[in-house]
Formats: C-alpha cells, structure tokens, sequence
C-alpha cells in the first residue's frame, strides 16, 4: 500500500508528520499533569511519611502562588472530624477526655495558627519537609514518646519540619496523625494536655531572651592572649536555671570559659497558657581582655 503512495505522502513525509504532532502534544500532556499535581485534593495523599512531605510541600507552594482559597482548603483539612470520639478511642476516657477539651479551645483558630507556623518558615526559606515517623515508645524521646506510650489504640505520629541548608535551625511545623483520610495536625497543646506530659519546650531567640536575665555571670578571660566571641545552644529549665549547654561555635579555650560562666546565669521562667515550660535559645558571649 505504502508503495503505490505519491511522494508528497512518502514515508519520510508521514514520519516527519508524527514527530510535529508529538512535539505540538507534549506540552499539553504536561500542562495536564502538572493540573493534576496542583489539584490533588486533601484526601489525595498516603499514610506516609512522603504522602506528609508532599502536603506539605503542596502547601508552600499555594501559599508561593497567593492562592488563599487553596491554601485555606488545606489547612481547613487538617482538623480533626469527630475529634471528641477520635480523643476517647486513641486515648481513653480520662486521658482522651483532658485532650479534647483543649483541642475544643484550640479548634476554632487551627487554621489560622497553621496560617502563622507556614509563614513563620517560609520567612527564611525553611520550606524543605523533614519529617520523622514514631511509632514504638523505645524508638521515641520526651514528648513523643509519651503520647505512644498513652494510646489505647496505636495510632503513628508524625512530627514534621522545615529545613533550609543555609539555615542553623529549621523551623518546627508540627504534629500530625493519619485519620479517615487524610493528615490532621494536632497543636503541642493539646499533646501537653496528657498528665504524663513532660515540661513543654519552645525556641526562642537570643535577643529576646536575654531581656529575661536575672542573674548574669562575667566569664573569666583564660591565660591568653585569644579573644573574641563563643555563640552556646541553651536550654533552660521551667525555673529559670541552665539545664543543657552545647557550643556551637568559638574559640575551643574560650568556649570552656563562657560555658562555665553561662551555667550559673539565671533566668526568669517563661511560661505558655500559665504553665511554666522549658527554653531552647541561644547565647552570643563576648569575651574580651
């Protein structure tokens, strides 16, 4: 058949066809997956801790885009349907019940204090999802082990944050559990409601941390000619004392002298819904001759 053609239709000719006709088709093909990306509705993700990752990812990238009716369908998503009889059954009664009614407080503003955690990690780029799946108390520490450990039903809690390479600390996005479908994030208050709950920890920064300062002790300049600064990852303890120290950067001599000066400072307790908690900050020390 082919050979009874004319030369206008050659099978040179057709296949040159075949090839525009793909080339014209192709951006249609990705223009269509790419809709679909965009369009996955909240339910669209897995159970896993790559199904958080791409949420998560999805909704930075609404956010990037000013899409305000997508964004606030996801964070609309996250909360959590029947959550008196979700609380009861995970929980038990007692436990559970103490969890609801926090969450019941909490409820009415998840959304927008979802709104407030993206934006904080957008601010400098932590928008890369790390996020760490607990399911075992043994494989846990703190706070999430706790929980594990409290659930009458065994549920896997995902703890999920934003990361930036060119940034010390990322930026804590939350705590989240699978239920009916999709991804529900669960505010650390509510986590805190349990009587099991360890003092609860946040980060805040140096600067206004020190406004907080009670008692200050100069540290001692080492025999030495070295000087210059030591910057310290702190953690305070609810009544104000230094519990951990870790340097983080500085001389190695002068580090030895600023952590023994910064172990006895003191501070005033900070404390969250009238509960005092704990304090992850940093500490910049200037040590001069």
């Amino acid at each position: 058949m082919l050979a009874n053609m004319s030369p206008m239709f050659s099978l040179p000719f057709l296949k040159s066809i075949a090839l525009a006709v793909l080339i014209l088709a192709t951006p249609f093909v990705i223009s269509a997956q790419d809709s679909s990306a965009a369009n996955r509705s909240p339910a669209a993700y897995p159970a896993s801790a790559d199904g958080l990752k791409l949420l998560i990812r999805d909704v930075f990238a609404a956010m990037k885009s000013k899409d305000v009716q997508k964004v606030s369908t996801y964070f609309s998503s996250m909360t959590l349907p029947e959550h008196t009889a979700w609380f009861t059954k995970t929980f038990g009664p007692t436990e559970g019940g103490r969890m609801d009614a926090k969450y019941a407080t909490l409820l009415p503003g998840l959304p927008e204090n979802l709104k407030g955690i993206f934006e904080y990690a957008r601010k400098d780029d932590r928008t890369n999802p790390e996020v760490s799946l607990v399911e075992k108390p043994e494989a846990a520490s703190g706070l999430g082990r706790v929980i594990v450990d409290a659930m009458l039903t065994p549920v896997p809690l995902y703890v999920a944050n934003g990361s930036n390479p060119k940034q010390q600390f990322g930026a804590a996005i939350g705590d989240f559990f699978y239920v009916d479908g999709s991804f529900r994030f669960m505010p650390t208050q509510v986590l805190q409601a349990l009587s099991t709950a360890p003092p609860l920890r946040v980060r805040v920064g140096g600067n206004v941390q020190h406004s907080k300062l009670l008692t200050k002790i100069d540290p001692i300049h080492p025999a030495t000619k070295i000087q210059g600064s030591v910057l310290l990852h702190v953690v305070l303890a609810v009544d104000g004392s230094v519990s951990e120290i870790t340097v983080v950067n500085g001389d190695p001599i002068l580090a030895k002298a600023a952590v023994d000066a910064v172990r006895q400072w003191r501070y005033q307790p900070t404390t969250l819904d009238s509960r005092p908690v704990e304090v992850d900050t940093t500490i910049q020390v200037e040590i001069k001759r």
